[in-house]
């Protein structure tokens, strides 16, 4: 009995095991809050427009009716070119009435008069819908985009409700918060909302079933060649490459090439279908560097007597390149690719640029090589095969050695001591 309660776990521990699978802190706990606050940006958006617009048709109607006026006070103000024929009022003794100026004179008081009339009647029409109205429109556009914020993020607290219910999760009002007049959870700005247990889960679920669903997406043309060349052992892509091989052992070594064989590779390292892009192939020899040495003889010290097992300290994609910038010494080399390999060679592609192109010079994307510090940056070390032969990256790997493996090597193996000490 006292063997059999040893060894049977006690209640308390497995309380204690349930209470923090329980409280672990979900990773993807903001996914819906982030999917309101974008509805919410969205609805605010389509407010702005709608109150701009509001704001416009005014300042249109304001300027009618500013035409209006002006239009009747250009008819008021118009004088006329022909005498007056009609019989009019004249003071005894004098022919005042009959000249055409007095009658223009009397239409003009005529219209002024009217003019004066119609001002007043327009400035008490203003001062009634002045009292009318005590608050600015502007205020009152600024309280309907409050409550519109307001009835917003009332909708994302059901919402997230709903969808919590839906999911079978329970709702706590004590880690979401205390309820508003309206039954609601409250929901501050910048605050998320914590989903407990069984709704991570759920949305778990959720996000797999469409991660498999987009999988089966349609793809396109450059992802079906970038599938293609992950499967180099297929009985297909065998053929391919063997055929291909044989035609490149037919070329020159060096030898330029219409188009990119892998045209998903070279997008991906820089190459664009446009003017100032240009493809070279080339083959190396595969295999290490053998020492020259005439009869064996090395002449050295025992460390360095060796002739077969050497190797070189770069790769045979690093020497591609530096070759290919030899012998195109007017372009810059961008990167390369691997394209085929048999027993005795492999076979790249590699990337070059025209410096003094137009194309190129005015891209901004590509310009920077361009200038005169990138001349033979293959021979330097400098693409992205040559860094990785001097031990260069990013990360925390390559910390310690920020300025190549080789320099790093020697700092540390270098005596060095003041003259004087």
């Amino acid at each position: 009995m006292a063997r059999q309660h040893a060894t049977s776990p006690s209640p308390k521990s497995q309380q204690v095991l349930a209470l923090i699978r329980v409280l672990e802190k979900p990773k993807n706990c903001g996914v819906d809050v982030q999917h309101f606050r974008a509805t919410i940006v969205e609805d605010q958006k389509k407010l702005n427009g709608l109150i701009a617009k509001r704001k416009l048709q005014a300042n249109k109607q304001e300027q009618r009716h500013r035409d209006e006026l002006a239009a009747i006070i250009l008819e008021a103000l118009r004088t006329p070119n022909q005498t007056v024929n009609r019989e009019t009022a004249n003071f005894k003794g004098t022919r005042i009435a009959g000249n055409a100026i007095y009658a223009s004179i009397t239409t003009i008081l005529t219209a002024s008069s009217s003019l004066v009339n119609e001002y007043r009647r327009l400035d008490d029409m203003i001062t009634k819908l002045r009292n009318e109205q005590p608050a600015a429109l502007v205020d009152t556009w600024k309280h309907d985009v409050e409550d519109t914020d307001r009835q917003l993020r009332r909708g994302a607290r059901v919402a997230l409700r709903n969808v919590k219910k839906m999911l079978d999760a329970d709702v706590e009002d004590v880690v979401m918060g205390e309820a508003d007049e309206d039954g609601d959870v409250k929901m501050e700005d910048g605050e998320e909302v914590e989903l407990n247990y069984e709704l991570r889960k759920s949305l778990r679920y959720a996000e797999r079933g469409v991660k498999r669903m987009v999988k089966g997406l349609p793809m396109g043309a450059l992802k079906y060649v970038e599938e293609l060349q992950k499967k180099k052992q297929s009985d297909m892509m065998r053929f391919l490459m063997r055929v291909r091989c044989w035609e490149l052992r037919q070329l020159k070594v060096i030898h330029r090439a219409s188009r990119p064989s892998r045209p998903d590779k070279a997008r991906r390292l820089g190459y664009k279908a446009k003017q100032g892009y240009v493809i070279y192939r080339i083959r190396v020899r595969r295999g290490g560097r053998k020492r020259q040495a005439p009869k064996g003889a090395t002449y050295g010290k025992p460390t360095n007597q060796g002739i077969n097992q050497l190797k070189y300290q770069r790769s045979l994609k690093s020497t591609a390149e530096e070759r290919i910038g030899r012998r195109c010494a007017n372009l810059r080399v961008l990167n390369s690719y691997w394209i085929n390999q048999d027993s005795t060679y492999k076979y790249y592609e590699v990337i070059c640029v025209d410096p003094q192109h137009k194309a190129i010079r005015r891209d901004p994307r590509i310009n920077w090589i361009v200038k005169p510090v990138h001349k033979h940056r293959e021979a330097r070390g400098l693409t992205a095969t040559g860094k990785k032969s001097r031990g260069l990256g990013r990360g925390h790997k390559f910390n310690n050695t920020s300025a190549g493996r080789r320099k790093t090597w020697k700092r540390h193996n270098t005596l060095s001591l003041w003259r004087y000490r």
